[in-house]
C-alpha cells in the first residue's frame, strides 16, 4: 500500500509541475502580446491646430496655434498638414479663412500676402455699413445709382460682388457719423478683372454692404 501511495504522489506532482509551466508560458505570452499591442496602440502624432478663427490675409504666428494629437491613415494624408508649430514660416499669411480647432494645411499658409490677396479700399456711406461690421465678416457689395427719367428720378441697385472678406473699416473722421468710411476688402490677387469690376462699379455710386450671417 505504501508503494502505491508513493506512485500516486509522484504522478500528481508531475501533473502539477506541468500545469505550473503551462501557466508560466501563458503569462509570458500574454505579456509579449500585450506589449506589442500597447506599442502599436498610440499611432497619433502631434500637429498644430488653430486656437481661434483666422481670416484670409491675416498674419499667423505660433501664438495662434496649439497642438493636438491626430491619427492619420497614411503618410500622404499627414503630408498635407504642418507637422510642427516650428515649421510655420516667419512671415506666414492665411491664404483663406481658417476655423478654430482646424488642422493647419500647408496650402493655407503663404509667406507673401501679395501672392494670394490684395487689399482694395472703397468708400461707403455710414448708411451702407451694417452695425457692428468687423474684420473677417463676409459681405455682398451692392451699388445704388440715381437714374433720371422723363418725369422722375429713380434709383437702380446692382449686386457687384458676393462673399467678400472685410479686412477693416475706418472711423468717421468728422465724428458726426456723416462722412464716407474707407472699407478695406480682400480680393484674390490673381483676379484683376474682379478688382476692376469692383472699382468701376462703385465709382460715382452709393455703396451698400450686406453682411452674411447674424
Amino acid at each position: 500500500m505504501s508503494h502505491g501511495s508513493g506512485t500516486q504522489r509522484v504522478a500528481v506532482r508531475r501533473w502539477t509541475d506541468l500545469r505550473l509551466w503551462l501557466g508560466i508560458a501563458l503569462v509570458l505570452a500574454a505579456v509579449v502580446i500585450g506589449g506589442r499591442v500597447l506599442a502599436g496602440a498610440d499611432t497619433t502624432v502631434p500637429v498644430p491646430v488653430l486656437r481661434h478663427d483666422v481670416t484670409a490675409g491675416s498674419r499667423l504666428s505660433v501664438g495662434d496655434l496649439g497642438t493636438a494629437r491626430v491619427h492619420f491613415d497614411d503618410s500622404a494624408t499627414a503630408a498635407v498638414y504642418f507637422s510642427s508649430v516650428d515649421d510655420l514660416p516667419a512671415n506666414a499669411i492665411a491664404a483663406h479663412d481658417l476655423a478654430r480647432g482646424q488642422l493647419l494645411p500647408k496650402t493655407a499658409v503663404v509667406d507673401d500676402r501679395s501672392k494670394q490677396v490684395v487689399e482694395v479700399p472703397i468708400a461707403v456711406p455710414p448708411t451702407g455699413i451694417p452695425s457692428g461690421l468687423t474684420k473677417g465678416d463676409h459681405v455682398d457689395v451692392w451699388t445704388v445709382r440715381d437714374v433720371s427719367g422723363k418725369a422722375k428720378v429713380t434709383g437702380t441697385a446692382e449686386l457687384v460682388m458676393t462673399d467678400v472678406v472685410m479686412l477693416s473699416v475706418s472711423a468717421d473722421p468728422s465724428g458726426v457719423d456723416s462722412s464716407d468710411r474707407q472699407v478695406l476688402l480682400a480680393l484674390p490677387a490673381a483676379a484683376d478683372d474682379q478688382v476692376a469690376k469692383l472699382l468701376e462699379s462703385v465709382h460715382g455710386a452709393d455703396v451698400v454692404l450686406i453682411r452674411h450671417g447674424g
